[in-house]
């Protein structure tokens, strides 16, 4: 990601703004039943040792840790409404907001050609659809004039969760694969 600084008039930084976006792999993999994995790059791993991290520690900076999770798996009643289209299912609930930090609605995504991935943000919700759940997102509209030491304005906020298939060479990650199995062999 290349950005660009904003001065103000004084030229002191104040923000900066996005100018260029790349998109680039990292591969995390691991033993099963393991603590730790190796992660590599997907442009330059053949060039570099793979990179030692804690499984813990990524699926919570992923939000895939236990307690997210549970979120993810939490029965939100009946939605408000469904639509359908072909393989996707979207289902839209809207709640009554208790506190500020709650959500004022929620969308859930379906997609039934993603029922053979062998990962689930929720293994009940995909049996019960008979579906993968593929995307979660809670909204949280502005909420304005909270009471405090003083008022202020919390702008709308979109946390979501989602996987998707993506197009990457096989042949590629294979060899990433025999390369994590040849380091730690040794």
């Amino acid at each position: 990601m290349t950005t660009k600084d904003i001065l103000d008039n004084t030229g002191k930084k104040i923000d900066n703004v996005v100018t260029k976006q790349d998109t680039s792999y990292i591969v995390h993999v691991f033993q099963k039943g393991s603590k730790n994995g190796l992660s590599y790059h997907l442009d330059s791993f053949k060039e570099e040792k793979g990179i030692v991290f804690n499984i813990d520690s990524l699926l919570q900076t992923l939000g895939l840790d236990k307690q997210n999770m549970l979120l993810l798996n939490l029965d939100l009643g009946k939605p408000d409404k469904v639509i359908k289209e072909k393989n996707v299912v979207i289902e839209k609930f809207s709640f009554t907001k208790k506190s500020a930090s709650d959500p004022d609605s929620a969308y859930r995504y379906y997609d039934r050609r993603l029922r053979n991935v062998d990962f689930s943000f929720s293994e009940r919700l995909d049996k019960q659809k008979n579906s993968k759940l593929v995307k979660t997102l809670f909204i949280y509209n502005q909420t304005s004039g909270i009471d405090g030491p003083k008022k202020y304005t919390i702008p709308r906020r979109v946390m979501g969760t989602s996987m998707a298939r993506v197009n990457l060479n096989v042949d590629r990650i294979k060899e990433v694969f025999e390369k994590f199995r040849k380091e730690i062999e040794k």
